[in-house]
């Protein structure tokens, strides 16, 4: 965490709950989004254009675009990252009225919506592939080892073929992180999705949550 208050430090216990509480959190509905809206969320970041209609959709669910273009909610929002360089950003928005059927059928009928017990609240996912976290190994001098057997190597040969392999280990991670991300955030882009008011209140937690009063030495 950045800034740490004088006096504070990181709460593992609490943070490892709140792991667990990702790890199960249960989605109970869905709610479909504007096409218009979706096909753009599917889209490069920064190239989101959004219609008047698709606006209005997002401020009802409690999501809007700052003037700047980045995504926000009336709740805050949750960053989640992953050992494959995936953060998982959960956007918390507007109550979602109505239980059982009303939640799980994944209709967008906006009067029934305004009605019934507030037991769940809309969620917002998206994802961002971090490469930067994953550092270039250094490329092969040459790659004339692949012009001979591998029974005629020089130890320089051997040394390029390991580099050789390591930077292409290194290329499809960074590959493969791209291609799951927008995989993710197209499946991601039809749906608003609906969480029980349980799970909002485990995962709607601020930084001072998770801290504690820093142990003195003894």
């Amino acid at each position: 965490m950045n800034r740490m208050p004088p006096g504070k430090e990181v709460d593992k216990t609490k943070v490892d709950q709140l792991v667990k509480n990702l790890d199960e959190l249960k989605i109970v509905g869905v709610r479909p989004k504007p096409e218009g809206l979706s096909a753009n969320l599917k889209t490069e970041e920064g190239s989101i254009q959004v219609s008047q209609q698709d606006m209005l959709s997002l401020q009802s669910k409690g999501f809007y675009f700052s003037r700047d273009g980045s995504l926000l909610s009336n709740e805050g929002e949750l960053d989640a990252l992953t050992k494959d360089g995936l953060t998982y950003t959960l956007r918390f928005g507007e109550v979602a009225y109505g239980s059982g059927f009303d939640v799980s059928a994944g209709t967008d009928n906006e009067e029934k919506q305004q009605k019934g017990p507030a037991e769940n609240r809309y969620l917002f996912i998206t994802t961002k592939f971090n490469p930067e976290l994953f550092e270039e190994p250094p490329e092969p001098n040459n790659t004339n080892f692949q012009d001979k057997p591998d029974t005629l190597w020089t130890d320089a040969d051997r040394r390029n073929k390991e580099l050789f392999d390591k930077h292409e280990a290194w290329k499809e991670k960074i590959e493969k992180g791209k291609q799951t991300s927008q995989e993710l955030n197209e499946r991601f882009a039809n749906w608003y999705y609906v969480i029980s008011s349980e799970s909002f209140e485990k995962l709607h937690l601020k930084r001072d949550d998770l801290l504690r009063d820093k142990k003195q030495a003894s």
